[in-house]
């Protein structure tokens, strides 16, 4: 039975082995220096990740003053405008991309134009040599 466990346990760890770093080429000193270090290595998680802070306090807001509802209808007519603004700079930018777009196909044609015009007076120079 002790026999059986033995060759049962052996699997596992060749299998554990197979999963594992493996160091190829390197002495058995090292070897044993690396397997201490991966496994004394715990890794926590960023402090991102955490729902709570050691550092920070958590607390609930305070609560809103009778007259801040005033203050929101403020807010609110400011970021209609904000967004009125945004808007029109929005389409004024739209424009001017459209417009620099438009300046660079007229220039693609009188390039395209200048290019055929020079074609032309080439074979027109060839027939006049040739014939």
């Amino acid at each position: 039975m002790t026999e059986e466990l033995h060759e049962e346990v052996l699997d596992s760890l060749a299998e554990l082995d197979k999963l594992c770093t493996v160091f190829d080429g390197a002495s058995q000193e090292d070897v044993a220096y690396a397997k201490v270090f991966w496994s004394s290595l715990s890794l926590q998680p960023p402090i991102e990740s955490r729902l709570v802070s050691a550092d920070i306090r958590q607390r609930l807001r305070a609560a809103k003053t009778p007259h801040s509802t005033n203050a929101s209808a403020k807010q609110a007519s400011w970021s209609k405008r904000d967004d009125e603004i945004q808007q029109d700079v929005y389409l004024k930018q739209k424009q001017e991309e459209r417009q620099k777009y438009m300046e660079m196909a007229k220039k693609r044609e009188q390039i395209i134009a200048l290019l055929k015009k020079q074609r032309d007076e080439r074979i027109k120079i060839g027939s006049i040599i040739c014939g």
